[in-house]
């Protein structure tokens, strides 16, 4: 069994997909799918919003967070869109235990899922910072950058069998993709004994990085249903204020591609033209992007 970084590069699991049109004809409206976003930031959420906008109607929207004020502003968009709703957790386990404990009822409802949460650029310095922030942009908008591009991914799974598992794409700059390129820090063996936990067959090598850093995703049910159905509780996680490696949920974070390995499906990567664009031809000051050879 091969593993999963060897397979994403010899199948060419690398899609890039157009935001303004839709590029096949596949009847969508009778699909069952859900974005499930984890918002804990009110000063983002005019942003994340934003993105969530995009969903088309016939797909569900869940909110889910454990600040009470967020919740009563989420609860107000969600008020204006019939396929929208709000699930408040406790505040522990963050984006997880949202995915794993708070919703884990409802996602088995639906064939596919998105899994959405806010972030924040925790650095001082500004050399830092816009790489960060330029990664943040681009889980979003690898994600849900507007109606057709979501529309595009759904009909990547239908005409892909095989593809259980959609992340987006390794940041660029030279402090994220050192960092990026050590991925497991701290978290081999937990991942390797939560594999054990989960029952996996797969191929977890310290050698080979895992690429599903940052947690956000497309999937088909099925290629995470042994995650999903684990059975994980609040008690699971560690309380506030969680150490910033080396946790279970950084193990979580790590073995998305292994549990859809397991199950027998592949792990790609997804991306938009225009951030295709970004990595070929840099920002427009000068700086090209080492990364574009990945795509």
């Amino acid at each position: 069994m091969k593993n999963i970084l060897d397979i994403r590069k010899e199948k060419n699991l690398y899609y890039i997909l157009p935001a303004n049109v839709r590029t096949d004809p596949a009847r969508l409206s009778e699909i069952s799918a859900i974005v499930v976003a984890c918002l804990y930031y009110e000063d983002l959420l005019e942003e994340s919003l934003s993105y969530l906008s995009n969903v088309p109607e016939y797909m569900d929207i869940c909110i889910c967070t454990s600040d009470p004020s967020l919740a009563k502003k989420a609860e107000v968009f969600c008020s204006r869109l019939e396929h929208a709703f709000v699930v408040v957790k406790e505040n522990r386990g963050r984006d997880i235990s949202s995915l794993l404990v708070a919703c884990r009822e409802i996602l088995s409802n639906y064939t596919y899922i998105c899994f959405v949460h806010d972030k924040k650029s925790v650095h001082a310095l500004p050399r830092q910072r816009w790489e960060i922030d330029l990664w943040i942009r681009n889980l979003w908008s690898s994600m849900l950058d507007s109606a057709s591009y979501i529309e595009n991914v759904l009909c990547l799974f239908l005409n892909h069998p095989d593809l259980g598992l959609l992340v987006p794409p390794e940041p660029v700059g030279d402090i994220m993709r050192n960092w990026y390129y050590n991925t497991w820090g701290p978290n081999f063996d937990n991942t390797v004994l939560l594999a054990e936990r989960l029952g996996l067959s797969c191929n977890i090598s310290r050698a080979k990085p895992p690429f599903t850093i940052g947690t956000v995703f497309w999937c088909r049910y099925e290629a995470l249903e042994k995650l999903f159905r684990y059975g994980f509780q609040y008690e699971d996680f560690p309380e506030e204020p969680m150490a910033s490696d080396g946790t279970l949920s950084h193990a979580i974070e790590r073995i998305l591609g292994y549990v859809a390995q397991d199950a027998g499906y592949d792990t790609g990567t997804v991306l938009t033209c225009d951030y295709a664009q970004y990595l070929i031809f840099g920002n427009g000051s000068g700086e090209k992007s080492r990364a574009c050879g990945q795509l």
